[in-house]
């Protein structure tokens, strides 16, 4: 898989370590995991949680949230060549949304369009019930805007994330949001076979590098590799059936680093 991987990276011009993606192990048979360039994003689009507030105990389920987004029209297709290569979806640009490890729910539509001319005619408020009944203790909410092909937006203000209470306070939060830690985007759910498919991750409060911290990337438990880009990816040459996916934030001594909760995998389906 080395030589392989090699041959491949050389054919195109470029190393491993420019691509930004190494590997650790053996690999799994023809599976290539290459690194893209980010889709072209405008430096004006933002997303906050406006509620639940940072701390805010909350005491009837269900618990709305609302958002605010800027410069981001929901709902639309993303006209990227990107969107005629992997799977795209029907329902269009979207927010995703994350309470704790539970998986996402999305946003393509905006209650209010807040917008005083057509300038700003995408700033809009977002809002909706939270589909899970909440337990009582912290709970940790996420935010991230999406292309329709999946893949997430990585702009400075791209991602909000605040912790609230469900039932009663802690003295002290058990969760600290201002440490590094790393947000599964993609891949979810069934792709077919022959079509790139889409790795993609937003990271929090660090910044990857061949020195400092990396992303362990772990395909079916044995095919492991080192991403030192913080950039979309596309995985080739998975065989038809279920696959593991899973993320690992290393710190730059190669430690894990525990996530936030225990959501860095999924299995996927390619039929």
């Amino acid at each position: 898989m080395k030589l392989l991987t090699a041959i491949v990276c050389i054919s195109l011009g470029f190393s491993a370590a420019a691509f930004g993606a190494t590997i650790e192990g053996d690999g799994q048979g023809e599976v290539r995991v290459i690194p893209m360039k980010a889709t072209p994003e405008p430096d004006e689009v933002e997303v906050r949680i406006a509620f639940p507030e940072q701390g805010e105990v909350k005491t009837e389920n269900p618990v709305t949230t609302q958002l605010r987004l800027e410069a981001y029209p929901l709902g639309f297709a993303s006209d990227f060549p990107r969107a005629r290569e992997i799977r795209d979806n029907d329902e269009g640009q979207a927010v995703h949304i994350i309470l704790d490890g539970k998986k996402h729910f999305d946003i393509n539509e905006a209650i209010d369009d807040i917008a005083e001319n057509e300038e700003i005619d995408f700033d809009q408020i977002l809002e909706m019930k939270i589909p899970y009944k909440l337990t009582p203790g912290i709970h940790v909410l996420r935010a991230f805007p999406v292309r329709s092909f999946g893949e997430s937006l990585k702009g400075p203000s791209c991602f909000d994330a605040i912790y609230f209470y469900f039932g009663k306070a802690d003295s002290k939060p058990s969760i600290d949001l201002s440490k590094p830690y790393l947000t599964y985007n993609s891949p979810e759910g069934e792709y077919k076979s022959g079509q790139p498919i889409l790795l993609d991750f937003y990271l929090t409060n660090t910044q990857l590098s061949q020195d400092g911290y990396k992303v362990r990337l772990i395909i079916d438990g044995t095919d492991k590799r080192i991403l030192t880009q913080w950039v979309p990816y596309y995985i080739y040459g998975l065989k038809k059936g279920s696959h593991t996916i899973k993320l690992e934030l290393l710190d730059p001594k190669g430690s894990v680093i525990p996530p936030l909760f225990d959501d860095l995998h999924q299995t996927i389906t390619v039929r």
